[in-house]
């Protein structure tokens, strides 16, 4: 279980490493997003289109990714409490794993995004080489890491189509799946790393004691220190808080 919640730590640390590296790129441009590929054209200055195009694309990549493995990682935690887990009087986990789903196919599902994002390289072949933009995005990442990417991605990149139901292509489509999200997490790690982050490791223990305290203050917030409800101030948003308390006192009476 130690295992399963280092990976849940280092999961949420490299996703909001890499959310907040995305968004620094649409902070560097004052929050103004030109992102359409005929108006990236009008840009002079090739460095700056670049970058604008490096943010189109990361836009779609975190998409994809993030969307892609929050489902499973929810389910991880959901996990940890057994038959608790499913019971949304006991914890929200199951609320963010629906919403999780949707998020999944909301805005552009994850076949389409991969398909606009080759489309795109199609369009840009001219002023940015697919095997650069992994370059450029991975700055500061180790050649062993960044060089096996920039090749698969330029193969990729350089199908025709995708759109073609042929042996070849379907094994491209499998490939781009795959590697995109190799190609992100690599964006996520580095960005973790030039954070230099070094939080202490997690005391499993006190963490359990920290959680006990808070549903117990909890509690005595809701019922008061002499354990009476008082009914008139028993709302249905403090009845759900209540049974979520006793659900998770029933939790660890099981453990």
């Amino acid at each position: 279980m130690i295992n399963q919640i280092n990976d849940l730590r280092q999961f949420a640390m490299r996703s909001a490493a890499g959310a907040f590296k995305v968004y620094s790129e649409y902070i560097h441009f004052g929050e103004e997003l030109i992102s359409g590929i005929r108006e990236l054209e009008k840009i002079d200055d090739l460095n700056e289109r670049k970058r604008r195009f490096r943010l189109r694309e990361l836009i779609m990549l975190q998409k994809i990714v993030v969307a892609d493995e929050a489902p499973a990682m929810i389910r991880l935690a959901i996990s940890f409490f057994g038959g608790h887990g499913i019971m949304e009087d006991f914890v929200s986990l199951p609320r963010y794993h629906r919403d999780s789903l949707v998020m999944e196919l909301w805005e552009g599902p994850r076949s389409v995004l991969l398909t606009q994002i080759h489309r795109d390289f199609s369009r840009v072949i001219d002023w940015y080489s697919a095997d650069e933009f992994v370059r450029d995005l991975l700055e500061g990442a180790d050649a062993s890491i960044v060089e096996p990417l920039a090749t698969e991605f330029l193969r990729i990149m350089s199908h025709e189509s995708l759109l073609v139901d042929e042996e070849e292509t379907l094994k491209v489509c499998r490939d781009w799946e795959k590697l995109s999200n190799e190609l992100f997490n690599a964006y996520q790690d580095q960005a973790l790393r030039e954070l230099d982050y070094s939080g202490k490791p997690l005391n499993f223990s006190q963490s359990l004691e920290k959680l006990k305290n808070a549903m117990e203050n909890q509690k005595v917030k809701i019922i008061g220190r002499n354990g009476v409800i008082p009914s008139h101030t028993l709302t249905q948003s403090k009845s759900k808080q209540l049974a979520r308390a006793r659900a998770f006192d029933r939790f660890l009476s099981e453990e």
